[in-house]
Order: C-alpha cells, then structure tokens, then sequence
C-alpha cells in the first residue's frame, strides 16, 4: 500500500519539479513501508534525515528558478516553505530531546508523518501550482 500516489493532478508541468515531486513521493512511501513493518512505528533515522534534506534541496531548486525568472509570488513561496520547514524542525526537537542517535531507529509518529504527508501534497496542488504557468511562459519546461 503507498501514502501517496503521483498523478496528474499533482503534475506542474515542469519535468523537473515534476520528477522532484515524484522523488519526494517515493521517499514517503519507503517511510510509510518501513513503518508498516514495525508496530511501534521505528524508522531509519536515516531515512527520515533523507526525506527532510531532500524536501530542503528540492525547496531550493524551486526558490533559485522563481528568482532567476522574476516570481512575483517567491516570497510567500518562500515563506511556505520556511513554515514547514520550521514545523517539521520544531516536531523532531520536540521528539528527539535526548531520545536518539543518528545510528539509532526513531519511532515515526503518525502525526508527524500524516503532517509531512498532507502539507506535501496539499503544498503541491495549491501553493507549487501557482508557478507552473508563470514559469511555463518563462521558458521552463
């Protein structure tokens, strides 16, 4: 069973940012497998760490595009991003307090992972689809 599933209606139209998206899904749903397979929810922190660095440098490859092109909406862009960027930090401190290694499994709580799971694909189909058509008539492909 997946988390998430890639369709098109998750599509911007840029293969790039498309291709990203489908990455960061892939990314969810080894989460959600591995969770599947555990009944307390341990996970890699790995494999954690991996997902929130991926989403990081994908939020990068959108903002340094939107800037290049002139963007009039980057700075809520941005600001979106920060937020979850922010709540996702601020929900591994919470968690982690002294709890785990890097070496070590975390246990993946279902808030958390419904949180990363939703902001996603809501953030995909509303906040990332204002860009496509403004940087479809810029050129990106």
């Amino acid at each position: 069973m997946r988390a998430m599933k890639w369709s098109d209606t998750l599509s911007v139209k840029i293969r790039r940012f498309d291709n990203e998206h489908k990455q960061l899904i892939a990314l969810i749903n080894d989460l959600y497998d591995t969770m599947s397979y555990d009944e307390e929810n341990k996970v890699p922190v790995k494999m954690l760490y991996a997902l929130f660095e991926y989403t990081i440098n994908h939020f990068e490859h959108e903002e340094d595009t939107m800037k290049k092109h002139g963007f009039p909406g980057l700075a809520a862009h941005r600001a979106a991003h920060q937020a979850f960027m922010d709540k996702v930090a601020d929900m591994q401190s919470n968690y982690e307090r002294g709890s785990i290694t890097l070496m070590g499994d975390i246990a993946l709580t279902l808030p958390m992972f419904n949180f990363v799971t939703s902001w996603i694909q809501n953030h995909i189909t509303t906040v990332d689809a204002d860009y496509s058509e403004f940087l479809i008539k810029a050129g990106i492909k």
